[in-house]
């Protein structure tokens, strides 16, 4: 299974490689930044913040079917809405972090 899928982004930019390249590159740039608001939030223990720059990536996984992240995303999301300790959801945020990265790689090389 991909990683990531492009389909969805096609149908709305047609089929112009440069374009996908600028979208990859600006998905690739923004979910850096957001990655950072996430560790951060999750590092000073601010569940506030960390579900709301959590919630920022759910349209995004979407757009580019990133089908494997949408529910620990989603659970993530909750589990910070709820309160929950950094212990109870350090195994989710890793996953989530850790999955980012693999996409935000595949997405480098594919700009390259």
């Amino acid at each position: 299974m991909a990683l990531y899928d492009c389909e969805k982004l096609k149908r709305y930019i047609g089929d112009d490689p440069e374009a996908l390249k600028e979208m990859l590159i600006l998905f690739i740039d923004s979910t850096v930044e957001n990655m950072q608001e996430i560790k951060d939030a999750f590092e000073q223990k601010n569940m506030c913040e960390l579900e709301k720059a959590v919630h920022k990536l759910k349209p995004t996984l979407e757009i580019y079917s990133i089908d494997t992240l949408y529910d620990p995303v989603r659970e993530l999301e909750k589990q910070a809405n709820q309160n929950e300790t950094i212990e109870n959801i350090k195994s989710n945020y890793e996953l989530v972090m850790n999955s980012l990265n693999e996409v935000l790689d595949a997405m480098r090389k594919e700009t390259e």
